[in-house]
């Protein structure tokens, strides 16, 4: 009897084990495909077109204004040897209806400054901390936003000596986590670059040091 338990209980003790095995080698499996998927994902290129607006303080385009911008490419290899996705610089103006387009290759494109003689740009300078992400229209990732013809980005320019009464907007749609698509619709910056100059000079300064 005790002779029959034991090889009962050995039997069990290998029948869970490899029962354990498998669940192991399952969520490995498992881990491992998420991952892969995660990484397809982040560093699948794509050819796009943003299309953007400059416009005044009252909503009027704003021609022949510089926009300078950069484009983020993931490397999947370069990436798995530790190093970064690589980048470059695109430079545009605004055409008379003040709208501008910047082609590309990538998974992301940041807005690095619109400028125009006598103006200064009016943009959000909380990024990512601000609770309504729709003033946030200095960086993009293509993978987590849309366009919308119907709702372009919208880069307001304010005259030296005037007060803002246009809001910078996102534009198109941001995937939110469990809540599908959001329209961005225009947005009071919660800490704006207009109101913080000496911000706008460091973070000008950062990036100079950065691309020397």
């Amino acid at each position: 009897m005790k002779k029959r338990t034991a090889e009962r209980l050995k039997v069990w003790m290998v029948c869970g084990g490899v029962l354990a095995g498998f669940l192991l080698i399952a969520h490995m499996f498992v881990f491992h495909l998420n991952w892969a998927i995660a990484l397809n994902a982040w560093s699948r290129n794509e050819d796009f077109v943003f299309v953007g607006k400059v416009v005044d303080i009252t909503g009027q385009p704003v021609s022949d204004a510089r926009v300078d911008a950069v484009i983020t490419y993931a490397n999947t290899k370069a990436m798995l040897d530790g190093r970064t996705a690589r980048r470059y610089d695109v430079t545009v103006q605004t055409d008379s209806q003040g709208m501008f387009r910047v082609k590309g290759d990538g998974t992301h494109i940041a807005i690095l400054d619109v400028k125009k003689s006598g103006y200064r740009w009016i943009w959000e300078l909380d990024g990512f901390e601000t609770h309504e992400p729709s003033a946030r229209n200095t960086s993009y990732s293509l993978s987590s936003w849309k366009p919308d013809p119907a709702n372009l980005p919208i880069y307001p320019l304010q005259p030296v000596g005037e007060t803002a009464t246009t809001r910078p907007s996102r534009g198109g749609f941001d995937l939110r986590g469990g809540g599908g698509w959001k329209k961005n619709e225009p947005t009071e910056p919660r800490r704006s670059s207009i109101d913080h100059p000496e911000e706008v000079e460091k973070r000008r300064q950062f990036r100079n040091r950065q691309e020397e």
